[in-house]
């Protein structure tokens, strides 16, 4: 009895070191002994900076399947260094225009599909290669517009503000106003990521690449000017405007300045306008590092010099009209044969809401 009674309970010990606990703490049927999912290690929180919410452009919409780019070039007109006479044998001397696909122009038609190339001097004024609009300009020749001295490669918005909107740009229907009743919107915003490709071989090689021009308005509201690899993006607007295209004796321009950013390297600019003021911008392509002016109509700023300016709130008039232009437009006359300006665009986007 005393026998049997041992042999129990020496086979009651070895199985309890053999596990099989009834609640399962013990359970080796989880692969790799990976703990219970409630207690898994959980990532890190992501603590990165987010990129300004309202300033940066949208992410490039690279889809080479259907071929879509991230700008719509039904948005724009483009001006050229040819002349009128010299691109289409009549016109005149001034800069030649050409049309996207909608104006039912019957001239040339601006499309991704066709360079605008020029054999005579061989070169594409503008071409899009590799998901990206490419801008150039030989600085030795080329045909200005009116009230201009230099030559262009450059954009020049047609806003629709009806059904029946032409491409016409000697009325406001192809331009907005601040508060645009025709369409309901009172923010406009042109939001670009480029980068400079190739630039004349000289110490400051101005170029502006966007602007928000008054309808028959010499006096530009606002130019950002890329003057060189180790210089500013630096801004420029005029404090007031004379109508009709005249002089302005009394108005003044001044600056402001905004990121640095060297030639190849990719970055991006935002310029907004509504009825609180103009909104300026530059930043990394991935929208860190942004450097940023907000100038109310009307009211003191402080210009790069530490001087005080003020926007006029003439600007604020409804009836005065704007649009949009973007691309290259070199701020220096062309004397500097076969020295190119090449300036790309990865996106270009117009908002008004």
């Amino acid at each position: 009895m005393k026998k049997t009674a041992l042999v129990l309970a020496l086979t009651s010990a070895i199985l309890s070191g053999c596990g099989g606990s009834s609640d399962g703490s013990n359970n080796t049927d989880n692969d790799n002994n990976t703990p219970p999912e409630d207690v898994l290690p959980q990532p890190p929180e992501d603590t990165s900076p987010l990129p300004p919410e309202d300033n940066s452009p949208l992410p490039p919409e690279e889809s080479p399947e259907d071929g879509s780019f991230n700008w719509n070039i039904e948005s724009w007109k483009l001006t050229i260094p040819a002349s009128k006479d010299d691109w289409y044998n009549s016109g005149g001397e001034g800069a030649a225009e050409i049309m996207p696909d909608r104006c039912n122009d019957s001239k040339d038609v601006l499309t991704n599909e066709k360079p605008i190339y020029d054999a005579a001097y061989d070169i594409a004024y503008f071409s899009v290669e590799d998901g990206r609009m490419h801008f150039r300009a030989d600085m030795g020749y080329g045909s200005t517009t009116e009230n201009s001295n230099y030559i262009r490669s450059e954009f020049r918005e047609l806003y629709i503000s009806s059904d029946s909107s032409n491409c016409s740009s000697s009325n406001e229907d192809t331009s907005w106003y601040l508060d645009d009743i025709r369409t309901k919107v009172s923010t406009h915003e042109l939001n670009a990521t480029l980068k400079i490709e190739q630039h004349p071989d000289m110490d400051q090689p101005k170029v502006v690449l966007g602007q928000i021009h008054g309808w028959k308005i010499s006096q530009a509201l606002v130019k950002l000017l890329w003057e060189g690899d180790d210089r500013p993006v630096r801004v420029i607007l005029n404090n007031d405007y004379e109508l009709d295209n005249e002089s302005c004796g009394s108005c003044y321009n001044f600056s402001v300045e905004l990121g640095t950013y060297a030639t190849g390297e990719e970055w991006s600019y935002t310029i907004r306008a509504d009825e609180d003021g103009i909104y300026l911008a530059t930043f990394d392509a991935n929208g860190k590092n942004a450097v940023d002016h907000f100038l109310p109509w009307g009211e003191n700023y402080k210009d790069k010099n530490g001087k005080t300016v003020k926007l006029s709130e003439d600007w604020t008039d409804p009836e005065i009209a704007f649009y949009f232009k973007a691309g290259i437009y070199p701020q220096f006359k062309p004397e500097y044969s076969s020295e190119i300006f090449d300036v790309s665009f990865r996106s270009l986007n117009i908002d008004h809401y």
